[in-house]
């Protein structure tokens, strides 16, 4: 009986010295974090903006459907994503046909996929959501105001330190990314996300065109970056403040009967228009955005490094559709614009009208 009790007191002795130090390595911890990033622990409910359950430095969200192929052309350009040892986790959203459900070809893909850089979750829509559902809902803000649809206001929420630490890069399947993209969009965010006119950064910038003369974006060559009212959905990465606000209103304006955003005197608008008129305006989810941007008077952030650079193509940031052929920026350049923040300073804003 004795040696019994000194064997479980011996072996309970060596188990705490164990935890002890596997604790002080810090090993239990970043294994069960491991654990429950894989079990996918996080519940959101399709229709309702998530809440992710911490803060990381970069949160990639890809938003997906049934494109086997596109998305995985995306998520290994991602491989290839310089984070100079910042934290990111990768978020993919696969919506839900409401007749056949998950597609599987597409689910097994990026089950398959091992992101070198982080963390991978993957979740799977309840329901049918769109393209709509996808953009606004798979990202809200953690320490923003608790989710609640209500009309604009003339104030924006109140700035929360939290919001200068992670940045949320939404980006659709049939895109490839740059590995010099978080560079430029950390510079951005760092420079302007305290502005009360910063609405985001977008990667869009090869063919990021003005909404009425359908002319390039373009600064002058001593700025590196433009501000323009519209959004560019090629890579996304929102203010965090103006993002909340822009969940919230929206949710109550789309229970406003008879309202639609338009925004007159905008190529963009009749595009909307037409496609009402269709009944398809749900795949065009970006009009409500620019409708926000244009009533609050906030600007998206996109690059003009290659009018300084004299490049063809704006390869540090440049989002481009995989059909198309990527030109290629020298390290050495595009790294000297991505590091210094300081070089990100326009006062170049242009209206939905320039």
């Amino acid at each position: 009986m004795k040696c019994t009790v000194k064997t479980h007191l011996a072996s309970f002795t060596v188990l705490t010295f164990l935890i002890t130090f596997l604790n002080f390595q810090g090993l239990i911890r970043k294994n069960y974090h491991r654990y429950l990033i894989s079990r996918n622990s996080l519940h959101c409910r399709a229709g309702v903006p998530c809440v992710y359950e911490n803060v990381v430095d970069l949160r990639v969200i890809v938003i997906t459907y049934d494109r086997a192929v596109s998305v995985m052309k995306l998520l290994n350009s991602l491989q290839s994503l310089e984070l100079d040892g910042d934290k990111a986790i990768l978020e993919i959203w696969i919506d839900r046909n409401d007749k056949t459900g998950i597609h599987n070809e597409t689910y097994k893909a990026v089950s398959e996929f091992k992101w070198r850089q982080g963390q991978t979750r993957i979740h799977n829509q309840s329901r049918n959501v769109g393209i709509m559902g996808q953009w606004i809902n798979t990202w809200r803000p953690k320490h923003a105001p608790p989710f609640q649809p209500r009309n604009m206001t003339s104030t924006i929420y109140p700035y929360h330190e939290s919001f200068g630490k992670e940045i949320a890069l939404i980006l659709e399947d049939d895109l490839s990314i740059s590995p010099q993209a978080y560079r430029f969009l950390r510079a951005a965010h760092r420079k302007y996300n305290r502005r009360a006119d910063y609405a985001g950064v977008s990667l869009q910038s090869d063919e990021a065109l003005a909404l009425n003369s359908n002319k390039p974006l373009s600064a002058p060559k001593n700025e590196s970056a433009l501000m323009y009212v519209c959004i560019g959905t090629w890579g996304f990465a929102p203010s965090p403040q103006f993002w909340a606000e822009f969940q919230d209103w929206f949710h109550y304006a789309r229970g406003v009967k008879g309202f639609q955003p338009y925004v007159d005197g905008t190529v963009v608008s009749s595009w909307f228009r037409q496609f009402v008129n269709m009944g398809t305006a749900d795949t065009m989810w970006e009009m409500w955005f620019i409708h926000f941007a244009t009533k609050k008077n906030i600007f998206t952030v996109y690059s003009n490094l290659k009018h300084v650079n004299g490049d063809k193509a704006d390869s540090c940031v440049g989002i481009n559709r995989p059909t198309r052929k990527r030109a290629t920026l020298p390290q050495q350049r595009a790294r000297k614009f991505m590091q210094t923040p300081g070089t990100l300073g326009p006062e170049i804003r242009i209206h939905a009208s320039g």
